[in-house]
């Protein structure tokens, strides 16, 4: 990462609506200091009919535009932890979603359940 502690990540679907945005984003890193991950939560209405049913990891989670501190211990962790979990269904989570249910699992014990079919193989077979 060089002289970086830290970068933005913008989904491709984003589009900045706000003039000078990026100076408003840089004010917040600043303001936040320090921390792991700076970002939102979802925040529209598609989950309103089902939303007692949501996870709590998952209507907690920084919905993947954020700005990630990467000299952060807790960052260093989490991203750690991925990489071990890559050969293994965990890997079929969306990483953002990921992290969130590490943070809720290590807070609140909260373990988190795969769906049925990620624990099979190609195969259809238990692993």
């Amino acid at each position: 990462w060089g002289e970086f502690d830290g970068f933005y990540l913008m989904e491709g679907d984003s589009i900045p609506v706000k003039t000078h945005w990026l100076d408003q984003l840089y004010g917040a890193i600043e303001k936040n200091r320090p921390f792991a991950i700076l970002g939102a939560k979802y925040d529209g209405d598609k989950w309103d009919r089902f939303y007692q049913k949501i996870p709590y990891s998952l209507l907690n989670h920084i919905n993947g535009n954020g700005i990630y501190n990467i000299s952060h211990p807790l960052l260093e962790r989490l991203v750690s932890q991925l990489e071990v979990e890559a050969p293994c269904p965990y890997n079929s989570i969306p990483y953002d979603y990921r992290m969130s249910q590490m943070v809720t699992e290590g807070q609140f014990g909260i373990v988190p359940k795969l769906a049925p079919k990620i624990m099979l193989n190609e195969d259809g077979q238990n692993i």
